[in-house]
């Protein structure tokens, strides 16, 4: 389990052995309990500013990921990792690793000068570590040859895939239209590496594929989205809207 929290003391919510036992301000945690519901550990994440954990996943080896958005300047990013330093004070995205046992493996923010946040998190069964999420930044984010290498709207979604032993990057793509906000909730991964993204779309053009189950925007404020990309970064395939 894994969220962010304001409670300190001893054993509340950090256990002796773990990564972090103290909180630093409003602290990110995580935490693993058995099958009976009975905690075996717990860790603090975060810096002095406020760190929220928006989702966990765990690979083949049990080592945890969490990934959710930061404005703590240190005690985030370690050696290394695709971006050490924070993009913005007002907000960046994280990923971080973790063994079994608690401990942090690696860190790396993720974001430009303006407001990114991390929202989901999956790996695939060849070491590879997918993060999605939302960026106001028109820089940092995307890379060469994917689906979409500029910010379009106000804020579009973001999907990017990390390679999971050192927390490097190696692609990331916008995803979005011009409208207001585009925002990716949550992402996916088939046993073929097809990755698959899911969001909140405010924009009217782009996002849709012919032959799909609704090739356009059906009205209100903000319709859903799903979209499959392959393992390079580049939509490939399914996109379903629903109007909310």
């Amino acid at each position: 389990m894994a969220g962010w929290t304001n409670s300190s003391g001893a054993n509340v919510i950090a256990t002796a052995g773990a990564h972090d036992v103290s909180r630093s301000g409003n602290d990110a945690y995580l935490a693993k309990f058995n099958t009976s519901g009975i905690r075996q550990w717990g860790t603090y994440y975060g810096g002095s500013g406020t760190d929220i954990v928006k989702a966990c996943t765990v690979d083949d080896n049990g080592d945890v990921y969490i990934a959710g958005q930061t404005t703590s300047s240190s005690a985030i990013a370690t050696a290394g990792t695709h971006q050490t330093v924070i993009g913005s004070s007002l907000n960046d995205a994280f990923l971080a690793k973790f063994n079994t046992a608690g401990v942090r493996q690696w860190g790396t923010y993720y974001g430009g000068t303006a407001v990114d946040y991390g929202y989901g998190c999956a790996v695939d069964s060849s070491g590879n570590i997918y993060m999605s999420g939302e960026a106001h930044s028109s820089s940092g984010i995307a890379t060469a040859g994917v689906q979409q290498t500029t910010l379009i709207g106000g804020s579009d979604a973001f999907l990017a895939q990390f390679n999971s032993s050192d927390g490097t990057r190696n692609w990331g793509t916008y995803y979005g239209g011009s409208g207001t906000t585009d925002g990716g909730y949550s992402c996916a991964v088939d046993g073929s590496g097809n990755v698959y993204l899911s969001g909140l779309t405010f924009s009217d053009t782009v996002l849709a594929t012919s032959g799909s189950h609704q090739p356009y925007f059906l009205g209100g404020s903000s319709n859903a989205f799903l979209t499959k990309f392959n393992s390079a970064g580049v939509a490939n395939g399914v996109l379903i809207m629903e109007a909310n």
